[in-house]
């Protein structure tokens, strides 16, 4: 049983994520939703057109209606995770965006997103008293966000790195040099560490979107979802 929301943010007038060069991963979970009749996830459809679908291979997350702004979200937790092995592209390199509207995870030494395999790794991890973000090199993410919904941007660029955190910046610095490919979501790549959160929104761009295309994406963000 797939879910088919008419998403106004896709189809309506205005910005899209589309309208930006370079969108290799779009997850929206109004579109491309394949669950049952309980709402457990077993695949979340690409909206990029680059054909990186993800699917679970155990445990499946429940979608929830009406979570954010009266939108939905896929609520990970109790061993779920979703997965792509590769890009359909291939991995990219650095420089790269992520965007997502999510909640962080809140257990100890697990992770929000991983890449999809042992090499070309990007990953997003809860350390026992901090979160950290790293291809390649982990850089400390300063604060300890409480369990809510936020808009949060990644830009990889080696030791020009940045993170920030409802359109300001929180860190910058070094998150290594390597290159992503294939995603995680909820857990490490190899199905353990898994953590339990929420995600309305997932953006990957596999290049420098610049300052303007980064600001209109995150006001899209921001407006879409009330935050």
């Amino acid at each position: 049983m797939s879910n088919f929301i008419v998403n106004p943010y896709r189809f309506g007038a205005g910005f899209s994520p589309a309208d930006v060069s370079g969108l290799i991963l779009w997850l929206d979970a109004s579109e491309g939703i394949t669950k049952d009749g309980s709402n457990l996830v077993s695949a979340w459809a690409d909206q990029s057109g680059s054909g990186n679908n993800l699917s679970a291979g155990g445990n499946k997350p429940t979608w929830t209606d009406s979570e954010l702004n009266g939108l939905p979200a896929v609520v990970f937790g109790s061993d779920t995770s979703l997965a792509k092995a590769t890009w359909a592209g291939g991995s990219i390199a650095q420089p790269f965006y992520v965007f997502a509207v999510m909640t962080f995870g809140q257990s100890a030494e697990e992770y929000n997103w991983d890449g999809g395999g042992s090499s070309d790794r990007f990953y997003f991890y809860n350390d026992t008293d901090s979160r950290v973000v790293s291809c390649g090199t982990e850089l400390t993410i300063s604060g300890n966000p409480a369990n809510n919904y936020y808009y949060v941007t990644f830009f990889v660029d080696g030791v020009s790195s940045n993170q920030r955190r409802d359109g300001v910046s929180q860190n910058s610095g070094n998150m290594g040099s390597g290159s992503w490919n294939g995603i995680t979501l909820a857990s490490r790549y190899s199905d353990e560490s898994y953590n339990d959160p929420k995600f309305c929104e997932f953006l990957v761009y596999d290049n420098d979107v610049g300052t303007s295309n980064r600001d209109e994406i995150e006001t899209y963000l921001a407006e879409k979802y009330d935050l």
